[in-house]
């Protein structure tokens, strides 16, 4: 397998969505957040989808939806984002950080991409959900993802870490590859 060096790739994309007709920013936007994905090895959403995002963007269809990421730390402490829209016309937005120093065992914290249903669809607000995991990682990804909007569900990843070895177990759900 060849590989391909993250910046050119990078220029790749933006060059891609630039001459679709994407604005700039939002091109740049677009290509951190599908090579982000790339690296963290989501496959499913990465800049594999790069020709259908234009594609549909060409279309009419392309809908921006505010970006989550996680990370969690050697030590258990963990970080979420999102990256959202600030106004209506997409001229601006914010990132927001939520950083958790002690992990609690069996609570975890949950950003979503919507609010609730809307026209645009509008962003996630307030503090994310503080969850209790008590159930065996299939169960409690199948339980989130039956729970979500099935209009505007897309996608979910759930990782179950152990703190002490650091080994873990992920699930992933996409609607797109059911």
């Amino acid at each position: 397998m060849s590989k391909i060096k993250l910046e050119n790739l990078h220029a790749f994309a933006v060059k891609a969505l630039l001459d679709a007709g994407m604005r700039e920013a939002d091109a740049q936007t677009v290509a951190d957040t599908l090579i982000t994905t790339d690296t963290f090895g989501v496959m499913t959403h990465g800049t594999k989808n790069l020709a259908a995002y234009i594609e549909k963007m060409r279309a009419g269809g392309l809908n921006y939806t505010s970006r989550i990421s996680g990370v969690v730390n050697p030590d258990g402490s963990y970080s979420l984002s999102i990256l959202k829209n600030f106004t209506s016309d997409r001229t601006a937005n914010k990132r927001f950080f939520y950083e958790y120093d002690k992990p609690v065992a069996g609570l975890g914290h949950f950003i979503h991409t919507y609010q609730c249903d809307g026209d645009p669809l509008p962003p996630f607000r307030g503090e994310p959900k503080c969850i209790r995991i008590e159930l065996p990682i299939k169960e409690f990804t199948n339980l989130l993802w039956n729970s979500l909007n099935e209009q505007n569900k897309v996608s979910l990843f759930v990782r179950y870490v152990d703190l002490e070895t650091g080994e873990y177990e992920q699930e992933i759900r996409n609607k797109n590859a059911e």
